[in-house]
């Protein structure tokens, strides 16, 4: 089968998130499964195109993209920042003239997050949505945003999605949460929609059979933006710090301007205690899950965060709200914690009992997780749902 996969990232790239990570798993398990690969993406410098084979997977990388990045392009501009509105037709027509070229493709997946599959509706090629989360999703409310002036951008991507969604008749999604939130807001037409859920691949993470962790260390990886809920994590460990528990806070993932602020924030309060460390490694982020004894995870709404099961497989005691996705992965007190969103306080208490465990019940809760993992989540499992999507989708529109 030749699949394909559209995306506006694949790693390595520096707008890396959970859906680049994502395809990055199922694209190098199926070429080791003798499938042909290729995603279209992105270049994070929009000036130039780049094409590249990494791990069996054919990776091409589009100029034009819709977005600016100020690392790869400098001369910061206001202008180049509003792209997403002016590049928004040019680089999906564009996407559509790359795939166009691309001979033999079986099945195209796209992600309803960027509406990139805005031109690819009448190709003559089976399509499958695959939902991330929508951009009109609020992580704040769970419900529909509200429309602003100041994200006119927002609304117009979201509601391209919507109309899309709404005409695609093969969808799957990453969690169960996530799917009956689409169906409750977009008239969706897709018959038989299914939930397939997000892969780990456990032989890629380091599990340590003993117990080495940093005593009172709690890790936040991921994107740092408000509806994360880091600013209740902060609040949460001050409430510990003040009764008396010494614990050390580490956040690692993506700034942006809220991040930036936090940043200046916790180093003009002189907050020795909690590190922001920025975007890091996979093989960095790996050691900070071996070092700590807790990684918590507090958003206000969650799809299915790779980075919950990417804790699980390095044996953290993870803590994530109780919402989305999240409530999918983790049995409360079995393999992991959950705690209801947007409280610091009740997130204090239950940082303080996971902290507070003995090494053998951590041992039980890590054994727990790892089984979780092989028996839901494994990328070899996953895989063989997704290829069966693939082959009934296919089958389906001829």
């Amino acid at each position: 089968m030749h699949i394909v996969y559209v995306s506006r990232e694949y790693p390595p790239a520096k707008r890396m998130g959970g859906i680049a990570t994502y395809l990055k798993i199922v694209a190098e398990e199926f070429v080791k499964q003798g499938h042909k690969v290729t995603v279209v993406a992105a270049n994070d410098d929009t000036r130039f195109r780049r094409d590249e084979k990494i791990n069996g997977v054919n990776i091409i990388r589009l100029q034009g993209g819709d977005f600016f990045v100020p690392e790869e392009e400098s001369n910061d501009s206001k202008i180049k920042r509003l792209r997403s509105l002016y590049r928004f037709y040019s680089y999906r027509k564009l996407i559509r003239k790359e795939i166009e070229k691309i001979p033999d493709i079986d099945i195209i997946e796209v992600a309803e997050y960027g509406a990139e599959y805005l031109y690819l509706l009448n190709l003559k090629i089976p399509l499958t949505i695959r939902l991330h989360t929508a951009t009109l999703l609020d992580r704040s409310t769970g419900r529909i945003k509200d429309f602003k002036l100041s994200r006119i951008h927002e609304y117009i991507l979201g509601k391209k999605e919507k109309r899309i969604l709404e005409k695609v008749p093969f969808i799957s999604s990453c969690c169960n949460s996530l799917l009956e939130w689409t169906q409750n807001y977009y008239n969706i037409e897709a018959s038989n929609p299914v939930v397939i859920y997000n892969p780990i691949n456990l032989s890629l993470w380091k599990y340590n059979t003993e117990v080495d962790y940093m005593e009172n260390s709690i890790l936040f990886a991921g994107t740092v933006t408000k509806e994360k809920g880091i600013r209740d994590l902060i609040d949460a460990c001050l409430f510990l710090r003040k009764s008396g528990i010494p614990v050390m806070l580490t956040v690692a993932g993506k700034l942006g301007s809220y991040g930036e602020k936090l940043k200046e924030e916790i180093s003009k309060d002189n907050k020795d205690w909690c590190k922001i460390l920025g975007h890091v490694s996979q093989n960095q982020l790996r050691e900070l899950y071996s070092s700590h004894k807790v990684s918590c995870f507090p958003s206000w709404w969650e799809a299915l965060g790779m980075v919950c099961l990417e804790a699980m497989a390095c044996g953290n005691i993870t803590l994530t709200s109780d919402i989305g996705g999240f409530s999918e992965i983790i049995t409360d007190g079995k393999d992991g914690f959950l705690v209801k969103q947007k409280d610091p306080k009740q997130l204090a208490l239950k940082l303080k009992n996971a902290l507070g465990l003995s090494k053998e019940d951590v041992e039980s809760i890590k054994f727990n997780a790892r089984n979780t993992l092989r028996e839901k989540f494994s990328v070899e499992l996953i895989s063989k749902n997704l290829e069966k999507h693939y082959q009934n989708v296919i089958a389906a529109w001829k």
